[in-house]
Parts: structure tokens; sequence; C-alpha cells
């Protein structure tokens, strides 16, 4: 058992919500930012980084922007690139998934409630679905969570408030007997102030570990 995970046992624990990028899957930021450099030069180097990515991109994780006016309001930035090569550069911060890391995490059903609360944008949802269905022409990322709920869709990111309200509202959990999941501590930190259960992940940390700690031996 992880020292640093043994205090989750003291706990009571009915739903347990995870973010995606860099808990369930991995994500390299960095590779983005490379790639819009190669298409823009230097001044395409602060379009997007993880601490601090432009508002741009928050608009099209709330679903605030089509693919069209996002792809229209880059473009100048990036030396008037093609529309292929604007997405492969967005989506360059994702290499791959690992569909036995969510089959592990299944296990958790059907004592307790698993969600996704993930802020992500039409582009990555679509690269997720593909790349679920290359592992597995039969899987869905939905199928192995009670419920997937993408800041695009449901039109609130983390840490606005009204993200992990939907959750609570739609789905009638205790943020009490909730454990949340995330690799941002702004996020973290948001959820304990509503009453969460926080856990802030460590993405170099394997997601399984929880599932090992949360169901009896």
């Amino acid at each position: 058992m992880p020292d640093h995970l043994s205090w989750l046992k003291n706990l009571h624990i009915e739903v347990v919500v995870f973010d995606l990028g860099n808990v369930i899957i991995p994500v390299d930021f960095a590779k983005t930012t490379k790639a819009f450099i190669t298409l823009g030069g230097k001044q395409a180097s602060e379009l997007y980084h993880h601490a601090g990515q432009n508002y741009l991109f928050e608009e099209l994780e709330r679903g605030e922007v089509s693919r069209k006016e996002f792809l229209d309001r880059v473009r100048p930035i990036l030396n008037h690139a093609s529309d292929a090569e604007i997405v492969e550069a967005w989506n360059a911060m994702l290499s791959h998934i690992d569909l036995s890391t969510f089959e592990y995490l299944d296990k958790l059903r059907p004592r307790y409630r698993t969600y996704i609360l993930s802020n992500i944008n039409t582009y990555h949802a679509e690269w997720v679905a593909k790349a679920m269905r290359s592992a597995s022409s039969e899987q869905d990322i939905s199928q192995y969570f009670d419920h997937v709920f993408y800041s695009h869709e449901i039109g609130h990111r983390k840490p606005e408030n009204r993200a992990w309200q939907i959750i609570v509202e739609q789905k009638g959990i205790d943020p009490k007997k909730t454990l949340f999941i995330d690799d941002k501590e702004i996020n973290i930190e948001a959820a304990k102030a509503l009453g969460f259960i926080a856990l802030h992940w460590n993405p170099s940390s394997d997601i399984r570990s929880v599932v090992d700690i949360l169901l009896p031996s």
C-alpha cells in the first residue's frame, strides 16, 4: 500500500470522480507548445501552455466556440496553417491510452459509483474516442464509468463550482462521501471548498494504486 494513499482506507467513500488527462491518460503539454512554435514561430510560443492557457482554449473547453471559429482564430498566429496542421498540433499532447488502466478502474464498480469530470474540448474528446476504438473496436470510455462529464458538453470547466454542482444535482452524490482525483491543485482546492474529499494526483503515479487501496484484498 503506497504510504501517501493509506489515509483513504479510513474514509467512508461511496463515489469516485476522476479527472482524465494526466490521471488516467498521459498528457504532454510541451508537445503541443512545440508543435505550435513549429507552425507559427516565436509568436506562437505563448499560445498555449498548461499553467496559463489562452482564454480561447478555455472557451473551447466550455463549448462556447465552434470548431471552425477556433481554427479561424488561431490560424493567423500559426502562419495561416491548414485545418489539418492545426488539429495535429493541438492533439500532439496526446499520445496513447492504456486500455488495461480503464479495465482496472472498472473493478471499482459496483462497490463504488465512478465518474469522469474532465476539462476537455471536442477535438481531444474525439481523439480519445478514436483511441479507445483503436484499442478495442467494441469499447467506449463511457463503458468503464457510470457517467462521463466533459466540460465542452456541460458548459462549465474546473475550477468553476458549477462543474461539480452538475454532478451533484444530476447524480445525487454526497460530496462528503465522494473522492475527487485531479492533477491540478487549483481544482483540488475548489473541490475541497465544496466539501469533496480531494486527492492531488501526481501524473507520474499509477492510478491503479487507488483501486488497490479502495477495494478489500
